[in-house]
């Protein structure tokens, strides 16, 4: 999957994890990884397929009330549409099993928004609501959380 641009509207499994020496900490998550004896791709799409449109976000604004479209299916990969309700903006999410830096295993993720800087925490809201459906069938899939990407909150978090 590709990597983000600069803007905190995106978060990738792929990218530079050099961390104080120009790394892309704030965009980078850790590859998911599947329990044994299971068909990666088919939970994935399961939990895809069960994903709620306009489900409340950490904000308490729906996310992707527009709903979404699977693109792309195939063995080793997952392409989405996610759409907001309001303005149409389209989101790109992508999932690939594998693929990733030299040795990567699991599975890649990329969740980015097309345009505009911000994406209000849609990216996170709607990764976290994909991957709670996965770690109750025993994947690691990290939380995306203010502790684990603070710049991204601190960007997209309205000020109340």
């Amino acid at each position: 999957v590709k990597t983000c641009g600069q803007a905190p509207n995106c978060f990738t499994t792929t990218g530079d994890r050099g961390g104080d020496v120009g790394g892309d900490t704030d965009h980078l998550l850790d590859a998911w990884q599947p329990p044994q004896g299971v068909d990666p791709m088919a939970q994935l799409k399961a939990a895809v397929e069960a994903y709620t449109p306009g489900h409340t976000g950490s904000d308490g604004r729906p996310v992707d009330g527009g709903g979404f479209k699977i693109v792309s299916s195939e063995p080793k990969y997952l392409y989405i549409q996610f759409e907001s309700l309001r303005q149409g903006y389209i989101d790109d999410v992508e999932f690939a099993l594998g693929g990733g830096a030299a040795g990567a295993t699991g599975v890649q993720v990329r969740s980015s928004s097309r345009l505009g800087y911000l994406d209000f925490g849609v990216n996170a809201s709607r990764l976290n609501e994909i991957s709670a459906k996965l770690r109750a069938q025993g994947w690691k899939a990290p939380e995306i959380t203010a502790k684990t990407h603070p710049d991204y909150f601190a960007q997209n978090t309205p000020r109340r």
